[in-house]
Order: structure tokens, then C-alpha cells, then sequence
């Protein structure tokens, strides 16, 4: 019994060092995640302020990216958090904005992040922070291989944009109807 409850302390101990919450139940509803995160509204409504970057298209593309998980990882690529950032680019994020301390299972530094890379897609590759597609693109494949690739994408990955293009409409639709945000 002893034993049984020394063992349950220890997983409730580690549960709690968790930075990431849990996931939004309903991720499709862009309200329904920010009431039930209305920490994230505020964290991606500074975003937007600071980098000029619609909130819609980085959720749109963290849907894709995580669904909203702060601990998902690739096993192919050293991809990890909410915004799915390579150790490099995540590096140069840090760097360049002095945010030394940010962690991609943090939603706050994620979100930065993302806006941060889509406003410089759009100043290196002159994609507008509005065409959620081109960002996607750019996200997926970097800007350089966005511009390497100029305009040769893969079939599969051009899917994969269209559905974000399709799910940075719906959340955009949804957000002008938000209620107590």
C-alpha cells in the first residue's frame, strides 16, 4: 500500500511539471479554443499586434503543424512543440529576438514564433502575411526551399496548404463572431 501511494505521488508530481495544458476539445471552433485558452487570445492577439500577422493563419497552421499539442514531436525531425520549429530555425528565432528563455511547448513562444517566421516569409519571399497557402508553403518547405522549389511543390503538400487556406477562411469567419473574448 505504502509503495502504491509513494507511486501515485510521484506520477501527480510529474503530471504537474507539464508546461503544456492539454489540447482544446473542440479544434475546429476557433471561440471554443480560446474560451477554453483565454490565455492563448491574448498571446495570439499580441502576436498579431507585434509581427502584423493575422491570428487565423498561425492557428490555422498550428492546427496543422500540432493540433494544438504542445508536446507532439516527429521521430524524422528534430520538429517539436506547438509550432513543430526545427532546432535551427528555432535557434535563430532565439537569436534574433533575444528571446533566449522561449520553449516550443510554451504556446505563448510558439505563436511568436510563428508569426515572427511568417512576417520574415513575407519580407524574404514577398508572400503576404495574408495568403495562408503561400505561408503554409513557406513553413513546409523554409525559405529557401520555398524558393528553390518556385513553384514546383509537391502534389501532397499542396493539399496540405489548401486545407490550411480552408481552415485560416473558417477561423477567420469564426473569430469576427466571438463572443466575450
Amino acid at each position: 500500500m505504502k509503495c502504491f501511494v509513494l507511486c501515485l505521488g510521484a506520477l501527480l508530481l510529474l503530471a504537474g511539471c507539464s508546461s503544456a495544458p492539454p489540447p482544446p476539445r473542440h479544434i475546429d471552433n476557433l471561440c471554443s479554443i480560446f474560451h477554453q485558452h483565454p490565455d492563448w487570445y491574448r498571446d495570439a492577439y499580441r502576436a498579431q499586434r507585434k509581427w502584423g500577422v493575422p491570428l487565423q493563419i498561425t492557428m490555422a497552421i498550428m492546427y496543422q503543424e500540432s493540433r494544438f499539442r504542445g508536446d507532439a514531436s516527429n521521430s524524422r525531425s528534430s520538429a517539436y512543440g506547438y509550432s513543430q520549429a526545427l532546432d535551427g530555425i528555432w535557434d535563430e528565432y532565439r537569436d534574433a529576438t533575444g528571446s533566449f528563455g522561449a520553449e516550443r511547448d510554451n504556446f505563448a513562444d510558439s505563436i511568436d514564433f510563428m508569426s515572427w517566421y511568417i512576417h520574415h516569409s513575407h519580407k524574404k519571399n514577398g508572400v503576404s502575411v495574408w495568403n495562408s497557402y503561400g505561408q503554409y508553403l513557406n513553413y513546409y518547405y523554409g525559405w529557401y526551399g520555398y524558393r528553390k522549389h518556385a513553384g514546383h511543390y509537391q502534389s501532397q503538400v499542396k493539399q496540405i496548404a489548401l486545407g490550411v487556406k480552408r481552415r485560416a477562411s473558417l477561423y477567420g469567419g469564426q473569430l469576427r463572431h466571438c463572443r466575450g473574448l
